[in-house]
């Protein structure tokens, strides 16, 4: 990670977020199954089953953890442990608000919509984005 970082900064080129082992999106999953298994390996206490659970390639190797993104095709499991990641207490309400949102806006949410969802009705939201994301 060191040697790429400071490759990409002497050579003025950016990181591919979905380059293999250094991108900072290759070790993330927003799917259901895979949260599902890796939020479980996680809260049994079996860090070393988190990131070999749905990967070839364990990014602790490469010092690296496995992310949860929050998806259209997401589960409960992917919404809890990103409200814990923000301080925010999972509620049921709060996990359909943010699942209805990545359903409705069928991508991958960022923080700053998950915290939005949590706090106003996904339509609320899902309007708010169409307005700046039209072209």
């Amino acid at each position: 990670m060191d040697f790429a970082k400071s490759a990409s900064e002497i050579f003025g080129r950016p990181i591919n977020p979905d380059h293999p082992i250094v991108g900072n999106k290759v070790h993330s999953t927003s799917t259901g199954i895979h949260g599902a298994g890796i939020a479980k390996a996680v809260k049994k206490g079996r860090l070393d089953l988190a990131g070999i659970v749905y990967s070839p390639v364990d990014p602790a190797h490469y010092c690296r953890k496995p992310e949860l993104g929050i998806g259209p095709l997401s589960g409960v499991w992917n919404v809890e442990a990103n409200l814990a990641r923000l301080g925010i207490e999972p509620t049921k309400e709060r996990i359909d608000r943010v699942l209805t949102l990545a359903q409705m806006l069928y991508k991958e949410l960022d923080d700053n919509e998950i915290r939005r969802a949590v706090e106003s009705p996904p339509e609320a939201e899902v309007s708010l984005w169409e307005n700046n994301n039209s072209s």
